[in-house]
């Protein structure tokens, strides 16, 4: 991989790899099968939703997810991605392991507020899987504090496209502006749990934002 990097003073730790799933289009025709099983459950309402629609893979109140082996064979790919990414910083993690993944559906008029996942995670991270550069929003990242009726003027908006996994301590703040097209936009998105991590990486959000890319 070739790397390239942006030099602002202060690491924000939010990078960006090219992954190569081979299994991309099977997994969104899985996801979209899935989506619409659950608009037909009841106790679900669709009619005035103006966020993404969020379905956990496993856990959580929903039905099983009946397409975790590829899911599973995302989640190798993603940790090998994820020692990259700690190598490269040079952060000792310790042990580590996925506490949730879900996929995220952004239909026309869908966004997701800012917020954090600090009470989930230690890292977060996104893979954009079904993601079209010329009409999407990618995720923007914000150093305000997260607001629900707010979606951040101020965020920083790396340019990112289809295929592409970003990670980013659970603490920096994070969401997306409303999908304007009609074209449906596709992430899965986790939360990665380990047992021994930098205080002085979540010790503030920084006053600047670094974006690393490895493509």
């Amino acid at each position: 991989m070739n790397s390239m990097s942006q030099n602002i003073e202060i690491p924000s730790y939010i990078h960006r790899f090219k992954l190569n799933f081979s299994k991309r289009d099977q997994l969104i025709s899985d996801i979209l099968k899935d989506y619409s099983v659950c608009k037909n459950i009841e106790d679900l309402d669709f009619t005035e939703r103006t966020t993404s629609f969020m379905r956990l893979f496993f856990g959580g109140s929903m039905p099983d997810y009946s397409g975790m082996d590829i899911v599973n064979e995302f989640m190798d790919s993603m940790f090998d991605a994820f020692e990259e990414y700690v190598k490269h910083y040079k952060l000792n993690v310790g042990s580590f392991n996925c506490f949730r993944i879900w996929y995220a559906i952004y239909e026309k008029g869908d966004q997701s507020f800012a917020h954090h996942h600090i009470s989930t995670g230690n890292f977060s991270g996104v893979y954009f899987l079904k993601f079209n550069k010329e009409k999407h929003n990618p995720t923007f990242f914000s150093n305000l504090p997260p607001a629900p009726e707010l979606i951040n003027p101020l965020a920083i908006c790396p340019e990112l496209e289809e295929g592409d996994l970003v990670f980013f301590p659970s603490s920096i703040n994070h969401g997306s502006f409303p999908n304007e097209s009609d074209e449906v936009r596709i992430c899965l998105a986790f939360d990665i749990v380990s047992s021994n991590v930098s205080k002085e990486m979540h010790k503030k959000v920084p006053d600047k934002f670094s974006f690393l890319q490895n493509v």
